[in-house]
This record gives structure tokens, sequence and C-alpha cells, in this order.
């Protein structure tokens, strides 16, 4: 004896309406919750940078708005305004995941008017580590990253 199937058309159409609509619910729930991180992820990337600015210029430096990044492939990048206490002078602060001997760590790099990019220290790690890394400043992966950087954010040769 065959198998009958026991849903008509009108049962069909109220299950795939409902099964839709959880989609689309889902679907703006998680571009909701996107946005609402997005904030927070710039706010503890820009204490990130304030830090490592503060270990090595104590006071010197105030990190700024948020610099959005135009370049799809350095997702792991971010990018901030930085100005100077001290007389005014404005400049970038870029923090990137960069590859180390220890795994990958977030770097800090300034640029300042009339400099190139300079690498500032590592975010996230403390002690022996941290110093050990710091110390490698010719390490080749830095070098790259200061090549890279006025690329990535598309500057010119000044900072405005």
């Amino acid at each position: 004896m065959p198998i009958k199937n026991s849903m008509d058309a009108k049962e069909f159409w109220r299950l795939f309406g409902l099964f839709s609509a959880v989609i689309v619910v889902l679907f703006f729930l998680n571009f909701g919750f996107i946005k609402l991180s997005k904030s927070f992820w710039e706010k503890g990337l820009k204490e990130s940078v304030q830090t490592v600015l503060n270990e090595k210029y104590p006071d010197k430096w105030n990190v700024g708005d948020y610099k959005t990044i135009d370049n799809p492939f350095y997702a792991s990048a971010a990018s901030y305004m930085i100005v100077s206490r001290e007389n005014g002078r404005k400049g970038y602060a870029v923090i990137i995941r960069t590859p180390t001997l220890y795994g990958p760590y977030p770097a800090v790099f300034i640029k300042q008017k009339d400099s190139d990019f300079e690498f500032v220290g590592y975010s996230g790690i403390k002690g022996r580590v941290k110093s050990l890394m710091e110390e490698r400043k010719s390490d080749i992966f830095i070098s790259y990253w200061i090549s890279r950087l006025p690329k990535i954010l598309n500057l010119g040769t000044e900072v405005e």
C-alpha cells in the first residue's frame, strides 16, 4: 500500500511562510547584533591603542575618532586619529594583527605629519614576552607593515 501524502497545499504554504518568517527575523537579529557590537569593538580597540601609547609615551597622545579603512582585505586593522597633548599636532594610530614568534598579536603603529609610520608596541601582552617581542624592532613583519600601512590607509605623503 503506497504512503499517502497527508499535507495539502494550504498546509504546505502555511509552514513555508512560517519558516520564511523565522529566517527573516533571525537575519535581522543577526544584523542588529553586528551593528551594536561594532561600537564596542571600536571602543575596545581605542582603549588598547591609548594604553600602548601611554606605556611608550606617557601623557603625550590623545586618541580621537575612528577612521574607516576602506579596504576589505584589512578587516583585522583599525585606525584612529591622534592629537599631541604638547603641541596639538595630528597623526594616525593603527592597530593591526601581526604575526610574531609567539603567535598573532595586535601591534600599534603611529604616523605623524613629517615622518613615516613608527612601531610603538604590542597590545595585550605583559612581562618578559612583551620585552622580548619589542626588542625585535627590525623584525621583518614590522618592516612589512610599516611599508604597507600608507597604502592600507590610502594616505598620501602628508597627514591632514
